[in-house]
C-alpha cells in the first residue's frame, strides 16, 4: 500500500482482469460520495462568495482574472521560447509576442 491509498483513501489497487500480472488503480466505493461532499460544500461557498458581488464589480473582477491569466500564459510562453530556442521560430505563429 503506497502513500496515497493510506492518506486519502480514494484509491485501491487491483488486479487486472484480463491480465493478473497487472495491478490497476481505481476508485475506493466510497471515494465519489466524499470526493462529492466535499466539492458540493466547495461550490455552495464559491457560489455565496459570488453572489456577494453586484454585477459591476464582479465584471471588473471577472476581467481582472482573465486579462491576468493572459498576461502570466504570454510570460510562460515566453520563458518557454527562450529555454527552447529551436522552437521560438515555430511558436512565433502561434502565439502573439509578449506585451
Amino acid at each position: 500500500m503506497d502513500f496515497h491509498e493510506r492518506t486519502t483513501g480514494f484509491v485501491e489497487r487491483q488486479r487486472d482482469a484480463l491480465d493478473r500480472r497487472r495491478l490497476v488503480l481505481v476508485a475506493s466505493p466510497d471515494a465519489s460520495a466524499r470526493a462529492d461532499l466535499l466539492y458540493r460544500q466547495q461550490g455552495e461557498a464559491m457560489a455565496a462568495l459570488m453572489a456577494s458581488f453586484n454585477e459591476r464589480d464582479f465584471n471588473l473582477l471577472m476581467t481582472f482574472l482573465t486579462d491576468a491569466g493572459e498576461v502570466l500564459a504570454r510570460s510562460q510562453r515566453a520563458l518557454w521560447r527562450a529555454s527552447l530556442p529551436e522552437q521560438a521560430d515555430a511558436d512565433q505563429t502561434l502565439h502573439r509576442p509578449l506585451a
